[in-house]
């Protein structure tokens, strides 16, 4: 999000969240450390993310809600698209569409200190297990004899 469009969309969740803005030249090494220092998401990110998975997993409040991460959004395509309304006849424009890893960008804190890495890292596990369960469904559970 940073790398794309800056400080807008990230503002615009921390504002959201009620945690004022990040200042107009803030660099995304600034965010981490302000995310280490704090030790929180001071970003906005995890409540935004956190309150979407929250309402796609309550149907009898909200209506049919699909959180997708880009992966299954290009894996399943043709289903999302047919689930948005889109004709039968034009559902081909989405046959081809694929996820390719090798474009995604890494998951891991663009900083140098070790600290800070794990800080970022550890504020931002919930949204991780979020995509994990978006990508890969709930965990299995092992029934006991």
């Amino acid at each position: 999000t940073y790398r794309r469009f800056r400080l807008k969309h990230i503002n615009k969740l921390k504002e959201w969240s009620s945690q004022g803005l990040f200042g107009s030249g803030t660099q995304l090494s600034g965010i981490y450390y302000d995310i280490a220092n704090h030790d929180s998401d001071t970003t906005g990110i995890t409540n935004y993310v956190s309150s979407w998975y929250e309402a796609s997993q309550d149907p009898e409040h909200w209506p049919d809600i699909r959180l997708v991460t880009a992966k299954t959004l290009f894996n399943n395509a043709v289903d999302h698209a047919r689930w948005i309304g889109v004709d039968e006849d034009s559902l081909g424009e989405f046959q081809g569409l694929h996820f390719d890893a090798r474009k995604q960008r890494k998951n891991e804190p663009s900083v140098y200190e070790e600290r800070v890495k794990e800080k970022v890292t550890g504020v931002f596990k919930k949204v991780q297990d979020i995509v994990d369960l978006v990508e890969n469904g709930p965990p299995a559970t092992v029934s006991e004899s």
